[in-house]
């Protein structure tokens, strides 16, 4: 009992600290997101097939657009089809992911879609939160961008947040590009906030300063 009441302090203490970090996101990127068209889509994400080896996911926006996610066992890299379109879900590390992030986790009801406009850009954004039962996992976000201006030529951007929802995207300094604000843990009850350019990963100042703690 004594266990389980501990267990639950501590998640209710990990909620404080997202709820503290998300409001911060949410003023530091509100000008930003003015001209940006942000639109929730219904959670349609089944699973249609599952075996040993691989458990594949479908989702269905509109008439025109079926992204396909296969998840599978073991070391093998995870991949994701938009359409006619293959990616690879990879664990390389790069600027906007982490290293130590095992995006091997999607399940239907953790999993938000949106469609995004940007000017003339146009942009499907998935959302996957770890399925971690508890402690540091069940706050990481894995965001799967796919701009999807051109349906000839899809592009794929995937990003990681310790903490997220979909206002951690923005076009922070009005070049019409999107921007994501990235959080990382520093220590206990301390986060950092950076922010980059989400296409090409070179990082942007956010107010002058190259990052904000939170704490």
């Amino acid at each position: 009992m004594k266990l389980l009441l501990c267990s639950f302090l501590a998640l209710l203490l990990l909620a404080a600290d997202g709820q503290k970090v998300l409001s911060k996101i949410a003023s530091l990127g509100k000008a930003g997101r003015a001209k940006i068209s942000m639109n929730k889509i219904d959670n349609s994400l089944k699973l249609v097939n599952a075996n040993d080896e691989v458990s594949e996911y479908k989702l269905s926006i509109g008439k025109s657009l079926t992204v396909r996610l296969f998840q599978y066992g073991g070391d093998k890299a995870d991949e994701i089809q938009v359409n006619k379109f293959k990616f690879t879900v990879s664990e390389k590390s790069t600027p906007l992911t982490n290293k130590d992030f095992n995006p091997r986790f999607l399940s239907s009801n953790m999993m938000e879609a949106y469609s995004i406009a940007l000017g003339s850009q146009k942009f499907l954004v998935l959302i996957a939160k770890s399925a971690g039962a508890a402690g540091k996992a069940i706050n990481y976000c894995l965001y799967q961008v796919f701009d999807i201006t051109d349906g000839q030529k899809i592009k794929y951007y995937p990003a990681t947040s310790y903490y997220g929802d979909i206002r951690n995207l923005v076009d922070l300094d009005g070049d019409s590009k999107l921007d994501f604000f990235k959080v990382v843990e520093k220590k206990a009850g301390t986060c950092e906030i950076t922010a980059f350019d989400l296409f090409s990963g070179k990082q942007k100042k956010i107010n002058g300063n190259w990052s904000l703690l939170v704490s």
